[in-house]
């Protein structure tokens, strides 16, 4: 429960029917914004030391995508993250942006 707590799912899980047992696509069906942070919660349960995330937050409402941000914030400052997104809002708070443009890096 730590990593969902951390992945800022603790409280979608206690209000599953059968909380941390529950049958995803049987039990429970997540929204995108869920869903992506089951995903954040599974590299911390794996503790993988390199994630990846290609538009994180592109399915995600508003709220959503506070919560994710906030979510792969807390996972960069002990790994590292790269985060491939359209808008700066996203990446807001990295340490080094990279702007591509045809294939290459323009700033």
């Amino acid at each position: 429960m730590a990593a969902a707590k951390l992945a800022n799912l603790d409280a979608v899980i206690a209000a599953l029917p059968k909380g941390l047992d529950s049958v995803v696509n049987v039990d429970v069906t997540f929204s995108g914004g869920e869903a992506q942070r089951v995903v954040i919660a599974r590299s911390i349960v794996t503790d993988a030391p390199v994630l990846i995330f290609d538009e994180a937050t592109a399915y995600a409402d508003p709220a959503s995508e506070a919560l994710i941000q906030s979510a792969i914030e807390r996972l960069a400052r002990s790994r590292t993250v790269i985060v491939i997104a359209h808008r700066l809002s996203t990446i807001r708070n990295a340490d080094r942006i990279l702007v591509l443009d045809g294939g290459a890096v323009a700033e």
